[in-house]
This record gives C-alpha cells, sequence and structure tokens, in this order.
C-alpha cells in the first residue's frame, strides 16, 4: 500500500488552483457570468435596478433583477433593505447580496470593520508585501552607455600610449 501524504489546506487549494488554471488556458472551462435573466443593463441601473443575489437556507444561490425604490427592495414579497452602504458593483453595475434568513444583506463596509476588530484583516499584510516585493526585485542597471564610455577610454588610452612611443606628443 503507499502512504497517502496529508496535504494541508494550503497546498491543496494551491493545487485546485494551479489545476483551474490549466483548465481555463486549455478553454475547457469558460468565466463566470451572471444569468441572463439577473443582469441589468447601464439603462436599467439608472433608473434604479439591481441585480439580486438571493442566499437561500440551504445554501442555494439565486440571482434576479429587481428595482430598488427608496432603499428598499422586495425579494419573495418581503421588503428587504437595499441602501448605498449595502450596494456592491459587479462589472460597473450594482449589485447586493441578501441572505433569505435576513433582512439586511451583506455590507463590505460591516465586514470589513468586523475583520478588523476580529484581527483578521490583510490590508496591512498586503502593503508590507508589496514593499517587500519591489526591494527584492531591483532593476537590472542600464551599462548600455557605460559600455560605450568604457570602449571610448580604451581607444583614447591605445592613442595615448601609442602616440607617446611613436613621438607623436
Amino acid at each position: 500500500m503507499e502512504e497517502q501524504k496529508e496535504q494541508g489546506v494550503k497546498d491543496m487549494l494551491k493545487e485546485v488552483l494551479d489545476n483551474q488554471k490549466g483548465l481555463v488556458a486549455e478553454k475547457k472551462v469558460k468565466g463566470w457570468k451572471i444569468p441572463w435573466k439577473a443582469r441589468v443593463s447601464g439603462r436599467k441601473a439608472q433608473k434604479g435596478w439591481a441585480t439580486v443575489m438571493i442566499i437561500k437556507d440551504n445554501g442555494e444561490v439565486e440571482f434576479i433583477k429587481n428595482q430598488i425604490k427608496d432603499g428598499v427592495t422586495v425579494v419573495n414579497d418581503f421588503p428587504r433593505v437595499a441602501t448605498i452602504d449595502h450596494k456592491l458593483s459587479y462589472k460597473g453595475k450594482p449589485l447586493y447580496i441578501i441572505p433569505s434568513w435576513s433582512m439586511k444583506p451583506f455590507s463590505a463596509v460591516e465586514n470589513y470593520s468586523e475583520t478588523e476588530r476580529e484581527k483578521m484583516n490583510i490590508a496591512g499584510r498586503r502593503s508590507i508585501l508589496a514593499v517587500l516585493e519591489t526591494e527584492k526585485i531591483k532593476k537590472k542597471g542600464d551599462y548600455g552607455n557605460l559600455i560605450w564610455i568604457v570602449i571610448g577610454l580604451i581607444v583614447l588610452g591605445g592613442a595615448y600610449y601609442f602616440g607617446k612611443n611613436a613621438g607623436w606628443f
């Protein structure tokens, strides 16, 4: 029997992402799009329509197109809050994520604050990693002009040396 080496979650995730990138590169897997019936055009978005993603009790997700009036939208005959604080954006169009068990939609601002309170935020880590990456990657020096200067000095030095021996100077 072969011993199966236990993989950590990080290794498993990396393997899955590598497989997915390969499949996308081979065009076996298409990119994801919002279902046609839930897409909102730019004109409808200006008139107060938005794509609403409803998360059902069993974890299933449904996309619908709803109109937002006075910060309220009606989903399954129940009014739900849909203010600017809860609005997300998908390809420049408004998107709301509303769990079916809650009157209040998902809010990126509240979620960000919550992750800061729980010290699970990675925003600072991202900026630190970006600085470290730029320090690690140093630009290749431009030695093109330096090479021509060195060649010129060698030629002038050689001319002076041979000219001195030949009695030119």
